[in-house]
C-alpha cells in the first residue's frame, strides 16, 4: 500500500511538472504572439500540440500565426481544427479560414464558412459588401486578363516587394543576403529584415544591376515602401521605430512602423532622417505614398480611428513641410479587415491592398477612382492574373507606358514575396457593367411592391432612368458614371422615398411605409408611429436625449391629429424592490406626460400610470438579465384611449 502511495505520488509530481511545463511554454508562445513574433510563436505552438494538447485558442493563434505569415494554406489546417464542433468562435476566425479556404482553391467551404461569419456579424461592413455583392466572382472574373503578368528574374530567395519608380529606376524592399555583413532575422517570418536596393528597368521591364539603395537610409532594421516626390528630392519610407541608433518599443515593447522622410543634400547625398510628426510609439504608420501635386500623403496605420486592423489614411502637405491631421479615408475604401499598401496614380486612381472588400482569396489589389470633389467611388478588384487566390499586394503603374509591378506569395515564386512585372493591355472601366438592382417591399408585410415606378437621379436630382418594378418588386438600372446616385419611389397612399445610393453597392432593398394608419382603442401609438423605445437609465426617470427625439415624433402625430387622447404607460425592470418599481414607474409616467405638456399637449388629453416590473417585455429572472433586457423592460407605452 505504501508502495503504490510513493508510485502515485511521483506520478501525480512528474505530472504536474509536465503540466506546468506545459503552461510555461502557452505562455511562452501566447507572449510571442502577442509581439508579433509569429514563427517562434508557431514553433512553440506546434511543440505543444504534437504532445497532445488541444485548445480551440491554441488552435486560433495557430492559424493566425500563419495567416498573418502569408501562409494560408496552413492557416487553413489549423482554423479547421478551431472551428469543428465548436459554437463560441471568433467571428475573425471565420473570416480568416474562409480566406485561407480560398487560397486551396475550396471556394465551396470558403462560402460556407463566410456565411457562418456574416451570420454572426451582419453589421460588419465586410457582410454587408458581400451581402450587396453576392456576384462579385462574375465580376471579378469579367475583368480578366486586363493585364499581362511575368516573375522578375532578379527576385531572390527571401521577400523582395514594395517598389516604386525613382529618376528611371526601381527602388525595393529586400531581405536578400548580400553576405557583406551579419543581418538580423524578424522574428514576424524568420527571415532577415529588409533593406532599400535600386535596381535599372530595362527595356522589357526587367530589372538588373541591383545594388543598396543608400548606407544613409538603410539600417539594421527594416527599411521598405518608398515614395520619391515628382523632383527625386524627398523620399519617404517606412522603417521600424529606430532613429539615431535608438530603437523605441511602445507600452509592451513592441517595436511599431513609422514613416521617416529624408532629402538629398548639397552633395547629392540623402541627408538627415526625420520622422513624421504623426507617428507614434504606440501604433505603426507604414506604406506612404503622394498624390500628383505631392502636397497630399497616403498611408496605412491602425492609429486610434481605424475601423480593422489597418486603414488607410490622408494627411496634408502643407508649403513648409508641416503635415495637417491624418483623416480616415471612410467605409468607401476601410473595412474591420486589413487595408493596405496604397499607390496613388498620377489619373488619380488609388490602387490599394484589401482582405475586407470581396476578392479571391488574401489580400487583393483594388482601384478606386476620385471624384471631382476628391472622393474616392466605384471601388472595383482588378481582377486577374494581378490577385490569385494568396496575398496580391503594393501595386504601381506608370500612367504613360502602362508599364508596373506589383508583390505576390502567389505559388510560383522565387522568394516569400516576390515582384511581377504588369502590362495594362485595357484600362479600368469604373462604368463598365455596372448596376443595381433595386428590391422594393411594403414595409408592415414585407411582400413584394409590383408594378410601381422607380426613378434613378444623378446628383443634380435629376431623373436619369425610371422603370416599372416586375412581379418580384425588382428593377435593376444600368448606371452611366460613377457618381452618386439616389432612389426615388412615389406611390399613392405611401411615404415618399429618396435613398441615396453607394457606389460599391449591387443590391439594395426599400420598404415603402403607410402614409396613415388605421387605428383602434387600445393601440400602441409608439408601435404605430415605430418609436425607438423610450428607454431610461436605471433608478432614473428624467427624460433622456434620445427619448426626448422620439417623442417629438409623437407630439407630432398629436398635433396633426388634436381629438386623439393615450394613456402613458411605465414599466420598470425586475431589479429593487416591487414597490421602489411600483414607485418609480410612477415617476417616470409623470415625467413622460410633465415633458408632452411642456411641448404644447393639452394635459386633458394625457393620463399616465406606473405599472413597475409586473408587465415586463422578458420575463427573467434579475440576475439572469443582462443589461440590455434590463433596458427593454424599463419604457413607456401610448395606449390610445379615444
Amino acid at each position: 500500500m505504501k508502495f503504490k502511495k510513493i508510485i502515485t505520488t511521483i506520478i501525480f509530481i512528474i505530472s504536474a511538472n509536465s503540466i506546468y511545463a506545459q503552461n510555461n511554454k502557452i505562455e511562452k508562445g501566447n507572449e510571442n504572439f502577442k509581439n508579433y513574433s509569429f514563427s517562434p510563436a508557431i514553433d512553440i505552438y506546434t511543440k505543444i500540440a504534437d504532445q497532445g494538447y488541444a485548445s480551440i485558442d491554441l488552435f486560433k493563434k495557430m492559424g493566425d500565426s500563419y495567416y498573418f505569415k502569408g501562409d494560408l494554406k496552413e492557416a487553413a489546417i489549423w482554423y479547421k481544427k478551431a472551428v469543428e464542433n465548436n459554437e463560441s468562435v471568433d467571428p475573425e476566425c471565420y473570416f480568416r479560414y474562409s480566406h485561407a479556404l480560398k487560397s486551396i482553391d475550396n471556394y465551396k467551404e470558403a462560402a460556407i464558412i463566410m456565411n457562418k461569419f456574416m451570420g454572426t456579424k451582419p453589421d460588419d461592413s465586410r457582410s454587408k459588401l458581400l451581402k450587396s455583392n453576392e456576384d462579385f466572382f462574375n465580376t471579378i472574373n469579367k475583368k480578366l486578363n486586363r493585364y499581362s503578368i511575368n516573375l522578375l528574374v532578379d527576385n531572390s530567395d527571401a521577400a523582395d516587394y514594395g517598389a516604386t519608380f525613382y529618376n528611371n529606376k526601381l527602388v525595393y524592399s529586400s531581405a536578400r543576403d548580400t553576405g557583406l555583413m551579419a543581418r538580423k532575422i524578424h522574428k514576424w517570418d524568420n527571415e532577415m529584415f529588409t533593406d532599400l536596393y535600386v535596381a535599372n528597368i530595362e527595356a522589357d521591364g526587367q530589372i538588373t544591376n541591383s545594388v543598396k539603395f543608400s548606407n544613409k537610409i538603410n539600417s539594421k532594421f527594416h527599411e521598405s515602401t518608398p515614395v520619391f516626390t515628382s523632383d527625386g528630392k524627398t523620399v519617404y519610407f517606412t522603417r521600424n521605430n529606430y532613429l539615431n541608433n535608438k530603437r523605441k518599443g511602445d507600452l509592451n515593447g513592441i517595436t511599431k512602423l513609422k514613416i521617416y522622410r529624408a532629402r538629398l543634400d548639397k552633395s547629392g547625398d540623402w541627408g538627415t532622417i526625420e520622422e513624421l510628426s504623426f507617428n507614434s510609439d504606440e501604433y505603426s504608420v507604414a506604406h506612404p505614398a503622394l498624390s500628383k501635386d505631392g502636397r497630399t500623403l497616403y498611408f496605412a496605420s491602425d492609429m486610434p480611428g481605424t475601423m480593422g486592423l489597418s486603414d488607410i489614411f490622408e494627411v496634408a502637405i502643407n508649403a513648409d513641410g508641416s503635415f495637417g491631421l491624418p483623416v480616415n479615408l471612410g467605409d468607401k475604401i476601410n473595412t474591420e479587415g486589413r487595408e493596405t499598401f496604397p499607390f496613388m496614380s498620377k489619373e488619380g486612381i488609388l490602387y490599394f491592398a484589401s482582405d475586407g472588400i470581396p476578392g479571391l482569396g488574401g489580400l487583393d489589389v483594388f482601384a478606386a477612382k476620385m471624384d471631382q470633389e476628391g472622393h474616392f467611388i466605384a471601388v472595383q478588384n482588378v481582377g486577374k492574373p494581378i490577385n490569385s487566390t494568396s496575398d496580391d499586394f503594393n501595386f504601381i503603374i506608370n500612367d504613360i507606358s502602362k508599364n508596373g509591378y506589383f508583390s505576390s506569395n502567389r505559388v510560383g515564386g522565387k522568394g516569400s514575396d516576390d515582384l511581377y512585372l504588369l502590362k495594362e493591355t485595357t484600362p479600368l472601366d469604373f462604368n463598365d457593367g455596372k448596376e443595381i438592382r433595386v428590391f422594393v417591399k411594403y414595409l408592415n408585410t414585407n411582400e413584394e411592391v409590383v408594378n410601381t415606378k422607380v426613378s434613378l437621379r444623378n446628383k443634380a436630382n435629376l431623373v436619369e432612368k425610371d422603370s416599372q418594378t416586375d412581379r418580384e418588386g425588382k428593377v435593376v438600372f444600368a448606371l452611366s458614371s460613377p457618381e452618386q446616385y439616389s432612389i426615388n419611389i412615389e406611390k399613392q397612399g405611401y411615404l415618399i422615398v429618396s435613398q441615396d445610393v453607394k457606389t460599391e453597392e449591387n443590391t439594395i432593398t426599400i420598404y415603402l411605409e403607410k402614409e396613415c394608419y388605421t387605428t383602434n382603442l387600445g393601440d400602441d401609438l409608439g408601435k404605430i408611429l415605430k418609436l425607438n423605445p423610450i428607454l431610461f437609465d436605471t433608478n432614473q426617470w428624467n427624460i433622456r436625449g434620445d427619448a426626448g427625439f422620439e417623442l417629438g415624433k409623437l407630439i407630432e402625430a398629436m398635433n396633426m391629429y388634436p381629438k386623439l387622447k393615450i394613456a402613458i404607460r411605465s414599466h420598470t425592470d425586475t431589479r429593487g424592490s416591487e414597490k421602489s418599481n411600483k414607485q418609480l414607474s410612477e415617476n417616470r409616467a409623470q415625467s413622460t406626460m410633465n415633458f408632452l405638456i411642456s411641448r404644447g399637449i393639452d394635459k386633458d388629453r394625457l393620463t399616465a400610470k406606473g405599472y413597475g416590473e409586473s408587465l415586463t417585455i422578458v420575463d427573467c429572472i434579475s440576475e439572469n438579465c443582462d443589461e440590455a433586457t434590463h433596458q427593454l423592460n424599463r419604457r413607456s407605452e401610448f395606449i390610445i384611449i379615444e
